[in-house]
Formats: C-alpha cells, structure tokens, sequence
C-alpha cells in the first residue's frame, strides 16, 4: 500500500486557558495554522518579564480541537499525527485517549495514533502550556510547519 499523507492545517480551533483538557466546546474559536497566541493579543507594558519577552504575555495554557474523519484503516497499517513544531509544552488526546506530546518547541515530532482512532468522525485535542522564558521570546501554540496524518503500511 502506498503512503498516504494529508494536511491538516485547516479546521482548528483554540480557546486560551483550556486547562483540563476538556473546556467548554463555547470557547474555541476558529484559527488559521501557524498560530501564536501571544503575538495576536496586545502588547502590554506590565507584562511578565517586559522586553525579554517583548511584552507578551505568553505564559498561558491554550487547547487546540480539531475533528478528523476517516475511513477504515487497513490492517497492517499505521497512522501518525506529525508536527513540525508545538510551543512549548504539549499533551495530545485523540478520542478522549492520551497519546503522547513533546516538551520542547522547535523539535519536530510524531505520534502514533493508530490504536485511539475509529473510522468516521474523530477528535483531536492538543493541549499547550508555555511557561514564561527568561531568555528570548519564544512562540506561544502551532508552529509554522505542516502538520499530517500518515497512513503508511
């Protein structure tokens, strides 16, 4: 079977703050990929940390949702979620079912969602936390790179 790759860089939404993993679906509202929270909300003098940081306020906790349907995978294969970059620190769910996440930022990554999805409708749900840095200011959600579902055998 040949490989099968499919971008899914449209249909996300996101809602600030969506600690638990589960917040209110009212919340989310719909984004574009990349996405930064911190440099789409105003800048504030008072922020933490100020300039090292370039007054954003990116020490949040943010969750990204998203529906997935597919059809049946056939036996023997896999299917991936591959991500070129989540800032900062990052959990994914699919149905409900822990998968897995990354710590760092600028590190490309992939999970194995194979066993949590189900044909038809599925959810994803990547939950964020960017802890604030002292150093540089570093990106706050889904980094700009392409984000997949691989179907390989």
């Amino acid at each position: 079977m040949p490989r099968t790759e499919i971008a899914l860089m449209k249909g996300w939404r996101f809602a600030l703050d969506a600690v638990g993993g589960r917040p209110d679906d009212s919340d989310f509202k719909p984004v574009c990929l990349p996405h930064d929270w911190a440099v789409l909300a105003p800048a504030d003098e008072h922020a933490a940390l100020g300039g090292a940081q370039g007054f954003f306020n990116r020490s949040a906790v943010g969750g990204y949702r998203r529906a997935l349907r597919i059809g049946e995978i056939p036996a023997g294969s896999r299917c991936w979620l591959e991500f070129g970059g989540v800032s900062e620190n990052c959990t994914l769910w699919v149905n409900g079912v822990e998968i897995g996440g990354q710590r760092y930022g600028y590190t490309p990554f992939r999970l194995d969602v194979t066993d949590a999805l189900r044909p038809g409708e599925n959810e994803l749900l990547l939950r964020v936390d960017t802890p604030i840095e002292v150093d540089f200011y570093k990106e706050a959600g889904i980094l700009p790179y392409v984000l997949k579902k691989i179907l390989n055998k």
